[in-house]
């Protein structure tokens, strides 16, 4: 944003006056969730460095983690740029630290998660001119 902050991990607890915009997504989906209407988060991304389109999804136990990853299964097979060897569900990436040394706990993915129950959230990552498969998406 304006002031150099990565807006994708301040969820866990946004400042109104900081990250407003956050803030008000991680509300509104909190409301949503409250009423039993939230089945799937996606946040989307851009991503310059890897080809194609892939996904992060979070570590679940059971057979939540098969529908999670069921997600992404789906993806693959209708989509000829969706990269199922590139996703990761692992606990690691749940915590990994970036750069700048800040957790992907913050990230709405993880936090989405861990404050509504939702068991389909996603980060997903495109690549901003090519896939692997085909040479433009």
């Amino acid at each position: 944003d304006t002031l150099g902050q990565n807006l994708n991990r301040e969820y866990l607890e946004p400042d109104p006056l900081v990250c407003p915009t956050t803030h008000s997504v991680k509300s509104i989906l909190k409301q949503i969730s409250d009423t039993g209407n939230l089945f799937m988060y996606v946040d989307f991304h851009a991503h310059a460095s890897k080809k194609g389109v892939f996904c992060f999804g979070n570590a679940l136990k059971g057979d939540d983690q098969v529908e999670n990853v069921l997600f992404a299964q789906l993806m693959s097979l209708n989509c000829l740029n969706f990269d199922m060897t590139e996703c990761n569900f692992s606990d690691k990436i749940m915590k990994k630290l970036d750069k700048k040394g800040q957790s992907r706990e913050g990230t709405g993915r993880v936090a989405i998660y861990k404050d509504t129950g939702c068991k389909h959230c996603y980060t997903l990552e495109c690549n901003f001119y090519t896939g692997k498969r085909l040479s433009i998406i």
